[in-house]
């Protein structure tokens, strides 16, 4: 049994489409957030802030997400055939 691919057009524009309701969605949560000016910065701190410090958690948080990215691409690569 042959098994049917994607056209790299639809994934192009389910891509597309990703990245402009991510971006619409962005700038609605950051016009309901409150300025800086109401803000109280400790209220932010989380345990492992508190724990580790900023830049240990920074730094964990942008490895586990270029992590996730990695391996969501390299099981989409693996299972979707694109057709020609």
């Amino acid at each position: 049994m042959k098994e049917k691919g994607v056209s790299f057009k639809r994934v192009f524009i389910i891509n597309t489409l990703a990245i402009i309701v991510a971006t619409a969605i962005a700038i609605f949560l950051h016009a309901i957030v409150p300025g800086a000016d109401d803000l109280n910065v400790a209220d932010f701190d989380s345990m492992l802030v508190k724990l580790f410090g900023f830049p240990v958690v920074a730094v964990f948080l942008f490895y586990n997400s270029i992590f996730t990215l990695c391996a969501c691409h390299a099981i989409f690569w693996k299972t979707v055939k694109y057709d020609k």
